[in-house]
């Protein structure tokens, strides 16, 4: 469902009564849309870094559209390394736990970790990798706005949680009646189609 679709099915539930620009339209869209995909950690909008972990620094960027990292069990029959991060170096796959940054000291020059370094937009190693290889690790990454030609990283079936969304967010119910009387059915089926969103996910994330 593109951009111009969802817009167009907005408009036909506030009887074209919302007095919104097309860009102000567009712009709640998207505060929709992205809070959507902030909500949860959403398999179609995982991704895997890959790069090249040099030796003559202790850290990698992050990719632009990072959010998070993401969980991938590899390790997961592992004590030390179940229910944690994990990035991998070089073609047998060297694990480097993820710690907390606030957690740093406690492994300083210690081989096998990395936390993320938010403030400087880079993953950063807590002793410098011996030897240069490939390095990978999952992320859920930010999508880009929406336009009236581009269609959402949400499944299409799904889509219509955006314009049930903006119908009840507090910039339309401050603007229009209507949007207040019917407040509580466009809440209702915001969560409907969030909870059947997340049973769809839960079919990857738990394969």
């Amino acid at each position: 469902m593109t951009g111009a679709a969802t817009i167009t099915d907005f408009e036909l539930f506030m009887d074209d009564g919302t007095e919104l620009s097309t860009t102000e339209e567009y712009r709640l869209y998207n505060k929709i849309y992205h809070e959507v995909c902030d909500s949860k950690d959403w398999e179609f909008l995982r991704k895997e870094y890959a790069g090249t972990q040099s030796t003559s620094v202790a850290y990698v960027s992050l990719p632009s559209d990072f959010s998070h990292i993401l969980m991938n069990d590899n390790y997961a029959t592992n004590a030390d390394y179940a229910n944690t991060p994990m990035v991998y170096i070089g073609s047998t796959l060297i694990p480097y736990k993820v710690i907390p940054k606030a957690a740093r000291d406690n492994y300083t020059d210690q081989v096998g970790f990395c936390y993320i370094d938010l403030l400087n937009d880079r993953l950063v190693f807590t002793k410098t990798p011996t030897s240069a290889g490939a390095i990978k690790f999952d992320y859920q990454s930010v999508p880009t706005d929406i336009i009236s030609s581009t269609e959402p990283l949400i499944p299409s079936r799904f889509a219509h949680i955006i314009y049930h969304g903006m119908c009840a967010d507090d910039f339309i119910i401050q603007q229009s009646d209507k949007a207040k009387s019917y407040r509580n059915q466009n809440v209702a089926r915001y969560k409907d189609y969030l909870d059947s969103l997340t049973m769809w996910n839960s079919k990857f994330a738990s394969l």
